[in-house]
């Protein structure tokens, strides 16, 4: 994107919205149950070093897993040191409630890693940014690229985002206490699609982990799906409402957007939202964690 065609961001950055990164982040903790992945967690531990543990929280916003993990992490071998960065520092907690070893900067991952935190981490952390890789075709390599830069030599990425179609509807329920995935793609986002076609130009989350194994800088693939939990779902779907509350009014605010396409998105999402409010439709957020280390 350059500044005459800048990348659409269809969230805010108020205080609502902070609220909802908030809620959001409790959902997908629940649901997966860790900050980091065990796989990473544990070759951590087992590193002998004087140095700090050194982790990056890409794309922060308001930087509530940072400062949960910050509280989490009291059985480390190492002292550890967590940086969050983000495009902007609207949603950032105020500095006097950072704890001691988390510290908060901004920088637009699009452009170059600065010098000060090229190979620098043992992790980063990176989820949902899958908003703004739909709208550039260069968008998966650069960012892999800076993945990769940022990282020291044996370094972890867990990266987590919600593939297209980006929800599941949920329609039936096993006696184990999981949940039966539907195939249908709701009436709304095929409208929605039209305008920002997301799912279209991000498929390629879901051979995420061809892709790292493919990328020459990245080893040790993994990616793990967590399972819907039965008793969750009414949270889920609560999500589900807020994510697109926030988001489907600035989809129609879009300059591109067509009258018939317009009236198109309102109706089917007047649609979409009453059958979540009843309970008539079980809409969830999907997601996949993928977890590499650099070679």
């Amino acid at each position: 994107m350059t500044a005459e065609n800048p990348r659409v961001y269809l969230l805010g950055r108020d205080n609502l919205e902070s609220a909802r990164l908030s809620y959001q982040h409790q959902c997908m903790i629940a649901r997966q149950g860790f900050f980091l992945h065990p796989t990473v967690l544990s070759a951590l531990n087992s590193k002998d070093s004087a140095e700090p543990l050194r982790i990056l929280d890409l794309a922060t916003g308001n930087g509530i897993w940072a400062i949960d993990l910050a509280v989490s992490l009291t059985s480390t071998t190492r002292p550890v040191e967590i940086t969050c960065l983000d495009i902007s520092s609207a949603q950032f907690p105020p500095r006097q409630t950072w704890p001691n070893n988390v510290t908060f900067d901004t920088w637009d991952f699009f452009t170059d890693v600065p010098d000060l935190y090229a190979g620098h981490f043992d992790v980063v952390h990176v989820r949902f940014i899958i908003s703004l890789l739909w709208q550039d075709d260069k968008s998966r390599e650069r960012i892999l690229q800076q993945f990769h830069r940022l990282l020291k030599p044996g370094g972890y990425l867990q990266w987590q985002e919600p593939p297209p179609p980006v929800y599941d509807v949920i329609s039936g329920y096993h006696a184990d206490g999981s949940c039966e995935v539907s195939d249908e793609w709701p009436e709304y986002f095929r409208a929605a699609n039209k305008v920002v076609p997301m799912h279209d130009k991000t498929m390629w989350l879901n051979q995420l982990d061809d892709l790292l194994k493919t990328h020459n800088g990245f080893t040790d693939v993994e990616v793990y799906q967590p399972k819907y939990k039965k008793e969750r779902l009414k949270y889920e779907i609560d999500l589900s409402v807020w994510n697109l509350e926030e988001t489907t009014p600035n989809i129609l605010r879009l300059p591109w957007l067509s009258d018939e396409v317009k009236k198109e998105i309102e109706s089917s999402w007047a649609k979409l939202k009453g059958e979540l409010q009843s309970g008539a439709k079980v809409l969830v957020m999907r997601s996949i964690i993928a977890i590499a280390r650099k070679v």
